[in-house]
């Protein structure tokens, strides 16, 4: 399975995943829109903890 980094709970450590979990740091710039030039807030994708990996 591959999680992004904030997918990970706070207090949880990647050590605490199983074997075999990518773990992906999203360094994507962020977008701004086009008409205000304010930034666009990604979405947040949602905690994954350990005993939910398969």
């Amino acid at each position: 399975m591959k999680l992004y980094f904030d997918q990970i709970p706070e207090g949880v450590s990647p050590a605490d995943y199983p074997e075999g979990t990518e773990f992906v740091v999203d360094d994507a710039p962020m977008e701004r829109d086009p008409v205000t030039f304010q930034l666009i807030s990604r979405t947040k994708s949602p905690l994954v903890f350990p005993q939910d990996v398969e």
